[in-house]
């Protein structure tokens, strides 16, 4: 996977390289395999309301990713 910046970095600190749990890096690339967009350009979360044109904010995914649980904790639901 290639990872590319987005703007400069607001300070010495976030340059470095960030550590990744397995089981994320896991979920990121199983999130990849079945995603439309996922050529190397592409956004790892893009909009499949936008077209894969720009990634989802925050407010996208958890209205369509994001479900209330029965008991007041959010689970994980299908992609559209």
């Amino acid at each position: 996977m290639d990872v590319w910046r987005v703007g400069l970095p607001k300070s010495k600190a976030s340059k470095g390289p960030v550590p990744l749990h397995p089981l994320l890096s896991e979920f990121v690339f199983r999130w990849n395999q079945k995603t439309p967009y996922s050529q190397p350009g592409d956004w790892v979360f893009s909009s499949f309301r936008l077209d894969g044109t720009q990634p989802c904010v925050a407010n996208m995914l958890v209205e369509d990713y994001l479900d209330r649980g029965g008991e007041g904790r959010h689970s994980v639901i299908a992609p559209p």
